[in-house]
């Protein structure tokens, strides 16, 4: 195998791993629901889309959406279904018109204005669609499903919501609230915990790229990563301290993307350890690249 394939192997192995990982805990969220005073007992609060807001601004809205798929299959396998699969399709509607939007704004306009201002497009998105597929598809065809009519429903509602008194109002003075608040919050604790775990995945993802490699590490020798700060020699270092002087052999293009994302780049240098040095011997001439050194932009 190519080191080129075995780079894009190792990638998508990560990618997988990741989506697996986000998926199981936000099924682990959705499963921690609860309900909420003026909101109908079949509508239940959770924050499962904390995990998929977050996947997809990490690895991308397509990995993202994988999440929100794994989400849904899991809450399907460990709970089943009680609406013939019409909650969980309304969920993953929810979760990927949440999502995208946010996502790909963010993409472009990679601020922490931009952060909130991808979160409040998401939070509209999400809410205008899942008002408009309730209200036209998704309680009619509910109702004949089930054999339920949407008048039971609305009765069902106005027990815990006074306003209620027909679907229009279901959707104004219930629906319309409950998805502001459930997206509103999950895009305050997604602002909370993004760059933090985007640190420690990045960090983690260079620490295995450098840190792990005989030649790259001497310059510190043990190293470890404690959240998000390398411990080396007892001692504290940012993720730029650390880097900064490193040699590496050959880096490829997630490693330079990765320096990149941090003000950092990889330049062609004749300076190499000892160890580089003794086993390339005779071959050496002052001329020859012997790897590459970590500096800031």
């Amino acid at each position: 195998m190519s080191t080129n394939a075995k780079t894009v192997s190792r990638y998508a192995t990560k990618q997988i791993i990741l989506v697996g990982l986000f998926g199981a805990l936000s099924t682990i969220l959705m499963l921690l629901e609860f309900s909420l005073p003026f909101i109908p007992p079949f509508v239940k609060m959770d924050f499962s889309e904390l995990p998929v807001i977050l996947g997809g601004y990490l690895l991308g809205p397509l990995y993202g959406a994988y999440i929100a798929i794994v989400k849904v299959a899991l809450n399907f396998v460990l709970n089943g279904t009680t609406t013939f699969g019409i909650g969980e399709t309304v969920n993953l509607i929810g979760s990927l018109s949440f999502m995208l939007p946010a996502v790909f704004y963010y993409k472009y306009h990679r601020t922490f204005k931009g952060a909130i201002t991808s979160l409040v497009i998401g939070t509209a998105t999400a809410t205008v669609v899942l008002l408009t597929a309730n209200y036209f598809v998704i309680f009619p065809l509910y109702a004949t499903a089930m054999h339920f009519p949407i008048e039971k429903i609305v009765a069902l509602a106005a027990t815990t919501n006074p306003f209620v008194t027909n679907l229009w109002t279901l959707m104004l003075f219930a629906l319309l609230p409950f998805n502001v608040l459930k997206f509103g919050l999950s895009s305050v604790l997604s602002l909370m915990l993004y760059k933090k775990v985007e640190k420690v995945l990045v960090n983690n993802e260079i620490l295995q790229k450098t840190g792990f490699n005989s030649y790259s590490n001497y310059k510190y020798g043990s190293i470890k990563l404690s959240g998000d700060k390398f411990i080396a020699y007892g001692q504290e270092l940012s993720l730029k301290n650390f880097l900064f002087g490193m040699f590496v052999l050959k880096p490829d293009e997630e490693l330079i993307e990765l320096l990149e994302s941090i003000g950092m780049r990889a330049e062609p240098t004749k300076y190499a350890p000892v160890t580089i040095r003794q086993s390339i011997g005779s071959k050496l001439d002052e001329n020859t690249i012997l790897g590459y050194r970590i500096t800031s932009i």
